[in-house]
């Protein structure tokens, strides 16, 4: 019983030592070539993260990116507006997931200058 109780308590100290104390804050999707994520503002853990989930028109129906693989191995990533019609930002990613270029489209008042989508 002493051993048992032993292991509980050395289970619950190391999830307390690995969870977060608080309630996440996220504003905005991450994402890459193969999937989409939040990142918390306070700790940057991430959560959430699930493959893209495409619709009929190639679009992401969580974070409306649609992906295409490049000749060389790399992957456009096109950011669309909610309504799927324009480009707010295109990422190029290597086979690896690294950002190797990043074009914004459109800009709004945001604090930081362009649309968190």
């Amino acid at each position: 019983m002493k051993k048992l109780l032993t292991l509980f308590l050395s289970a619950l100290l190391l999830f307390s030592l690995v969870s977060c104390s608080h309630r996440h804050t996220v504003e905005s999707w991450s994402l890459n070539q193969h999937m989409h994520w939040h990142v918390c503002t306070e700790c940057e853990k991430k959560t959430d993260s699930t493959p893209h989930e495409f619709r009929s028109n190639g679009i992401c129906i969580v974070c409306n990116a649609s992906v295409e693989q490049n000749s060389n191995g790399s992957y456009t990533v096109t950011v669309y507006d909610s309504n799927g019609k324009i480009r707010l930002k295109e990422y190029v990613f290597d086979a690896d997931g690294n950002i190797l270029n990043e074009t914004v489209f459109q800009s709004d008042s945001a604090s930081d200058g362009f649309i968190n989508f």
